[in-house]
């Protein structure tokens, strides 16, 4: 700007020689004056934009290094942050708390009052010890404060988390625990309610389990009474008797007088004397024709006739048979099992097929099936181990009785029928 006044100047001297050096001067003045005033105001404008512009103007020096104001204040910051964080840390381990409580629900599958009560003790402390020590809050609020100012800090981890967590988990878990107990004083209760209804039960299925026996007892002692005397007899011991009361009603003289004799009822002729052959010959043969029972002998010839019955022995030329007469089935209530029973006609008969003395009843009783009922799976139901071992017993007792009856009923009806 300087060389073009001067430019200007000699231009103007060379142009105007006339003008004088004062003149020329004051013209130098007030071109200089313009200049003075621009410069002025360009360093001004510098100095305003480097005041407000820290990063650009050094303000501090340190080890060498150029730290500008952003960055002294987020030091502090940090040394401040640094600082409330060691102290919450040594509050933390003095306090044992640095470890996560874990969430254990609601207990549900616990069963020891005595493990549900050392996690209350553990839980009620660590909520206590946080109550106690508000300290460490209000260092996790300044802590998390500080960090916000900092550029780049990470706001998925506030301070006050963790810490939070575990006192409000503390005292979810003493409150779970606490509720567990109540829930297992009532389960007990129920149990000791159950214990004594079950007792109970049996009590009076065990009286009447005896009732029933003693019933069972009688009247076996009264069937087997019956079916003794009315199947003692051996045929040796019927033929004997007979020989020995010989009367003329006597089967065998009535036999040897009458015109049909047995005799006539075999397949030869009377040339051979039945009663000859058979006093001393063993030779006959119990046999079986289209599910029918009867006596032969070597001949082929019928000694006995075939018919539906069971023959138990022969002996010249009389049999002693057993007839089903009569049956019936006794089930035992609410099971697979039952009680068979089944009327026999005992007596001797000749080779007419013909009882030649009054036949007697006796009967016979067998049990079959199974009285196991079908139970109820732990898994399908809400009762306990200890209800459903109840259950089974009584079950057990119930259908030992139920049994018990069924047996009654067959023996009651053998014994009406037989009379």
């Amino acid at each position: 700007f300087i060389n073009f006044i001067n430019k200007s100047t000699q231009l103007y001297l060379t142009q105007t020689r006339w003008h004088s050096l004062k003149t020329i001067t004051k013209m130098k003045l007030l071109l200089l004056i313009p200049l003075i005033f621009f410069s002025l105001s360009i360093k001004a404008q510098s100095q305003s934009t480097e005041i407000g512009t820290p990063n650009k103007t050094p303000t501090v020096i340190k080890d060498g290094e150029r730290l500008y104001d952003k960055d002294v204040r987020e030091q502090k910051i940090r040394a401040e942050k640094n600082q409330k964080q060691q102290e919450l840390d040594a509050i933390v381990t003095r306090l044992n708390l640095s470890k996560s409580v874990y969430d254990w629900g609601n207990y549900a599958t616990w069963d020891s009052k005595e493990r549900l009560n050392e996690q209350i003790a553990i839980n009620e402390k660590i909520a206590y010890t946080y109550d106690k020590n508000p300290a460490i809050f209000t260092l996790c609020n300044k802590i998390e404060s500080l960090r916000a100012q900092l550029k780049g800090s990470n706001p998925f981890e506030p301070a006050c988390k963790k810490h939070t967590y575990n006192r409000q988990q503390a005292r979810k878990n003493s409150d779970n625990a606490k509720i567990r107990i109540n829930k297992l004083n009532g389960i007990i209760k129920k149990e000791t309610q159950n214990k004594n209804t079950h007792q109970a039960e049996m009590n009076l299925l065990d009286k009447e389990l005896q009732e029933v026996t003693n019933n069972s007892k009688n009247l076996s002692t009264q069937l087997d009474a019956i079916n003794n005397r009315n199947t003692s007899t051996s045929l040796d011991d019927f033929l004997a008797s007979n020989n020995n009361n010989n009367t003329p009603d006597d089967f065998l003289s009535k036999s040897a007088s009458n015109n049909n004799d047995f005799l006539s009822g075999s397949s030869k002729g009377s040339s051979d004397d039945f009663l000859s052959e058979t006093n001393h010959s063993t030779d006959f043969k119990i046999t079986s024709k289209d599910d029918l029972r009867g006596v032969v002998n070597a001949k082929g010839d019928i000694l006995i006739p075939f018919k539906k019955w069971v023959i138990v022995e022969y002996k010249m030329g009389i049999a002693k048979v057993s007839k089903q007469v009569a049956q019936k089935t006794f089930p035992v209530y609410k099971s697979s099992a039952d009680y068979f029973c089944k009327i026999n006609r005992v007596g001797f008969v000749d080779n007419t097929g013909n009882y030649i003395n009054e036949s007697i009843l006796t009967s016979k009783i067998h049990f079959s099936g199974s009285t196991r009922g079908l139970w109820l799976s732990p898994v399908n139901d809400d009762r306990s181990l200890e209800q459903i071992k109840r259950d089974r017993a009584r079950h057990s007792k119930l259908m030992e009785t139920r049994k018990e009856q069924a047996k009654n009923e067959a023996q009651q009806w053998a014994l009406n029928y037989i009379r």
